[in-house]
């Protein structure tokens, strides 16, 4: 296990080239719209097109549905490209229903009563976002190991003396996406934990 001040590396493409000693779970947590959001926009921001908003900002309504149906039936990051490479799947929508967001699933079952062109073209551009996931090299990451290996736990990991590495490099199916994801879960868990502290040493009768 890691512990103390041995640092955490993430490298799924290989930069630096260290052995994988950990995982983490991009779906942990993914269990608000909010949330689902945040993380769908990180793999969409890297095909957006400024000359068109449509296809991105559809995708990432796709993306968000599809990591919070994920969460519901405990599947991995990898199950949503597989539901991306299938567009006529039931299984996320009824996910979603099972769970109580029924806005969600009506808006994914309506996928299929669009024009082909249409429902074809935000479903490459949800593809074409995550098409990291479709390299078990980086998925190995952000999956649940084989091996025995120490799951980060961003939360805690603010709470202690370590240090996070996060590299990538640009290329075909960058891990970028997982990476900018995996920053912005330990900036936010970090800024989470300095308001508890401040308001931890606001008297009561200043909060109330």
């Amino acid at each position: 296990a890691l512990t103390g001040l041995q640092p955490w590396v993430f490298d799924p493409q290989g930069v630096a080239r260290p052995p994988q000693t950990w995982w983490w779970d991009p779906l942990a947590g993914i269990t608000t719209v909010e949330e689902a959001e945040r993380l769908a926009g990180h793999f969409i921001s890297a095909v957006e097109d400024e000359k068109n908003s449509i296809w991105p900002m559809s995708a990432t309504e796709l993306l968000s549905g599809l990591f919070l149906a994920a969460n519901l039936t405990g599947a991995t990051i990898t199950q949503v490209y597989k539901w991306l490479a299938n567009e006529h799947d039931p299984a996320p929508a009824a996910a979603l229903e099972a769970g109580g967001f029924d806005v969600l699933a009506g808006a994914m079952r309506g996928n299929a009563n669009m024009a082909h062109e249409t429902r074809a073209s935000v479903y490459f551009t949800a593809r074409a976002g995550a098409r990291c996931l479709r390299n078990p090299v980086i998925t190995a990451w952000v999956t649940p190991p084989r091996r025995p290996l120490p799951r980060l736990d961003p939360d805690r990991f603010v709470n202690g003396p370590s240090t996070l590495y996060l590299l990538s490099k640009d290329s075909g199916g960058s891990a970028a996406p997982l990476v900018a994801a995996l920053t912005d879960r330990v900036l936010r868990a970090g800024v989470h934990l300095a308001e508890a502290r401040v308001f931890a040493d606001v008297p009561d009768k200043v909060l109330h």
